[in-house]
């Protein structure tokens, strides 16, 4: 089963933790309209670094054209985005059979 959007929460919140930390943040407790960049979690370049650790973590490159610019760094937009291409890189149900 494909992890969750819930799942790719948790994962970039991992990615982020020591980030969160110094700022004093709790990731569990952060909504879905959290902004990494705009709250100073990550910058341009700590992007690029959570995209490749998260392609790391899944196995393969991310798109993430179809998400508008200003939604890349929203924690939960971020998730859903990154859990629908999870979705469409599973094996189906029909080719295991």
């Amino acid at each position: 089963m494909p992890p969750t959007t819930e799942t790719v929460r948790a994962l970039i919140i991992a990615e982020c933790s020591e980030a969160l930390g110094d700022l004093g943040l709790d990731g569990d407790a952060l909504d879905d309209g959290f902004d990494l960049r705009m709250n100073g979690v990550i910058d341009s370049l700590g992007f690029l670094e959570l995209k490749v650790a998260l392609e790391q973590d899944l196995g393969f490159e991310l798109d993430l054209s179809d998400l508008p610019a200003d939604q890349l760094t929203v924690l939960g937009a971020l998730a859903r985005a990154i859990a629908q291409q999870i979705a469409l890189h599973a094996p189906s149900t029909e080719a295991q059979a």
